[in-house]
């Protein structure tokens, strides 16, 4: 399962990423980005 940015850039949003994940017991890998425009910041902070 992959979550983008806009799925966790927010507390609601994580709590439904959150309820997604426990919902299903089977073996899986979770990948995260980063919450918001986080990856923006940095990028912007980079310049």
């Amino acid at each position: 399962m992959k979550f983008g940015g806009t799925s966790v850039g927010s507390r609601e949003r994580l709590a439904r990423m959150a309820g997604l994940v426990a919902a299903d017991d089977r073996p899986r890998v979770i990948v995260v980005s980063a919450m918001g425009a986080t990856t923006d910041h940095l990028l912007a902070a980079g310049r």
